[in-house]
Order: C-alpha cells, then structure tokens, then sequence
C-alpha cells in the first residue's frame, strides 16, 4: 500500500506538470527549436552525453530528458512517478521530434523492482540537484 505522503505528493506534481508544460510555465522554446540546455550545474556534472545511454530519473515533464538527447546522447530513459507529468514528456519529445528518448513510470527508488529489464543498461544515471530533496532516503 502506499504511503498518504507520497500519494500527495504525486498529486501534487501531477497539477504541476500542466502547470509547466502549459503557456507560462517552462521555457521550452528552446527544446522545441532543437536547442534544449540543461541548467549549467547539472551540464557541468554531466559533461558531454554524446552516444552515451542516460537514465534520468525524477524527469517530471522531461525536459532535461530532452535535452541530454538533444545533447547527442544514443538513449535516454527519462523515469518518473506522475503519470500526468509522463504523458506531457511524451508529447513534448514527439513535438520535438527526439527519437532517442523514452519514459517509464516508476517511483525513483523502486526502479531496480519496477523496471528490472532496463537494469545494467546505461552508463550514466542522472538526476538533478533540485530533486533530491523530494527523495524521503537519499
């Protein structure tokens, strides 16, 4: 069963996620014109993605998801526990046009259970410095 905390706190990013991906939200310019960036420390941790294989958990929306493949990266598989804010991630990455990018549901700590086909399949995890603080065990 889940916790009454983190059922809030999905719904809480569920009316973010439309909150941001609408008119005023997110600049996502941008990434619409192929020029997605990510936020200079998280660029700076990363360094260049180019053909590496990226799991991004915590995406919300997807927009760093994006932009690490926009970065040039072989794949990147954005994770989040919203359904709402993955159904924007989706839309946004077909708008635009990034093949190399896929979503998953799953609560970020419960990949390795959740999502055990993609185990040992990226060289890099990443997730980025404004979301640890959601995590309740980092």
């Amino acid at each position: 069963m889940e916790p009454e905390w983190q059922r809030l706190n999905r719904s809480n990013w569920d009316e973010r996620a439309a909150i941001h991906i609408a008119p005023g939200g997110y600049d996502l310019a941008p990434h619409r014109a192929g020029r997605g960036r990510l936020d200079p420390i998280a660029a700076a941790t990363l360094g260049d993605v180019a053909g590496q294989r990226v799991v991004h958990l915590q995406c919300h929306i997807g927009d760093d998801s994006i932009a690490i493949a926009q970065a040039g990266a072989a794949e990147v598989l954005g994770v989040d526990f919203s359904p709402r804010a993955l159904e924007f991630a989706r839309g946004l990455a077909a708008e635009c046009g990034v093949r190399a990018c896929r979503f998953a549901l799953s609560d970020a700590q419960a990949c390795a259970d959740t999502l055990p086909e993609e185990a040992g399949r990226f060289d890099l995890a990443f997730a980025s410095w404004g979301t640890i603080t959601w995590l309740p065990d980092i």
